[in-house]
């Protein structure tokens, strides 16, 4: 579990340059991924450089976002005021991050890519938490990946008020962050930082954060296209948990 304040691997910039095959975005910065994604993307760009097409594709096919992403969203809390408010934060929110060239569909299917819910309270280890995502991926011998991830965001405080509109939307795009590979930053102004309780959580994407997504979807697919049936086993993604920092 990737919890506030875990320290993460971060690759020297001058190893990803070894293996980056083409320059990446002058606002793409891979120190922004977290550790599983950061050492997948390096060992796929490692496996083309040694020619080995079939173990690079089956590395970028563990981090690749899907280039459609199908979405329903689940609410815990039964007003219908409350839910229309809560479908306006995340159009905001996947609206900042349709900027980065992603594409969302929402569905009311049960087979959706992302399942986004509303609760009362998400239960982490050690209590309440702002939020977590949970994403499995796995992939047939046709080279069919098939991926499931559930986002869990919290509506009310561990005291149990209501949460105001501004940590909501952080705690969605902090998620969504996490589900497209982001890793967590201790700065409370960046949104991949922590939701403070009583204070201001008012922040948006960066356009670094949207250059490394966009980055990394194109060249992750890019790869896994070398090896069309390359096959991998199931990968669980850790759990990545979004606390309230201690009072």
């Amino acid at each position: 579990m990737a919890e506030f304040g875990q320290t993460l691997l971060v690759v020297a910039s001058a190893g990803v340059a070894a293996f980056v095959p083409s320059s990446p975005s002058s606002m793409a910065n891979l120190s922004l991924l977290d550790s599983d994604t950061h050492t997948y993307l390096l060992a796929a760009w490692r496996a083309e450089q040694q020619g080995d097409y079939i173990q690079a594709a089956r590395y970028a096919r563990l981090v690749a976002p899907p280039e459609e992403i199908t979405f329903r969203v689940v609410f815990d809390e039964p007003s219908e005021a409350r839910s229309e408010q809560l479908s306006d934060i995340l159009e905001e929110a996947i609206g900042q991050w349709s900027g980065s060239g992603v594409r969302f569909v929402e569905t009311d299917q049960p087979n959706a890519v992302l399942q986004i819910s509303f609760r009362e309270r998400v239960r982490g280890r050690s209590g309440t938490v702002a939020g977590i995502t949970r994403t499995h991926r796995s992939l047939t011998s046709e080279g069919v990946v098939t991926i499931r991830a559930e986002i869990e965001v919290s509506t009310r405080s561990p005291f149990g008020s209501a949460l105001p509109e501004d940590a909501i939307l952080k705690t969605l795009l902090h998620e969504l962050g996490h589900f497209f590979g982001l890793k967590d930053s201790t700065d409370p102004l960046d949104i991949m930082g922590p939701v403070r309780l009583g204070r201001s959580n008012v922040v948006d994407l960066t356009e670094a954060q949207r250059q490394t997504v966009g980055f990394l979807s194109g060249e992750a697919w890019r790869l896994s296209t070398l090896a069309p049936t390359a096959t991998v086993d199931p990968r669980e993604r850790k759990p990545r948990v979004f606390t309230f920092p201690s009072l």
